[in-house]
């Protein structure tokens, strides 16, 4: 009479199961650090366009340019369909024409800079249309 062998569960080293868990770890931390940069940029963009729209310009030039001349959004965001930007338009009140920045808008241009890496960052310098 033959005996059919118990199935046996698979075997792995304690290391194994500490290099697997920090891989996953590792995935997922990049994952959520991909995603949070990509609601951080929406975030930017969506008050970007209500700036704009206070000020009383309509366009889309506001919101970033034609996708077209850079090829893809930086590190691995168009993985995750981000489209790239070419070009951020951020509006700052005065009274006359282009003057140095703020501090609190050096450092805005700076978030720019950070969030958008591939598009140009243009400082406009306006009077708002609407009064």
């Amino acid at each position: 009479m033959t005996t059919i062998p118990k199935p046996r569960w698979p075997r792995f080293t304690l290391r194994t199961l500490f290099v697997v868990v920090t891989v996953v770890g590792l995935a997922v931390g990049w994952f959520v650090y991909q995603l949070n940069w990509i609601r951080q940029r929406d975030e930017f963009l969506t008050k970007n366009r209500t700036r704009a729209l206070e000020f009383g310009y309509v366009g889309s030039f506001l919101c970033g340019g034609p996708p077209h001349i850079a090829n893809y959004a930086p590190g691995l965001l168009w993985v995750f369909g981000e489209n790239p930007i070419n070009q951020v338009d951020l509006l700052f009140p005065t009274d006359r024409g282009w003057r140095e920045p703020k501090p609190v808008e050096q450092t805005e241009i700076e978030l720019a800079q950070r969030l958008f890496p591939e598009a140009m960052v243009v400082p406009i310098f306006t009077k708002p249309l609407t009064e």
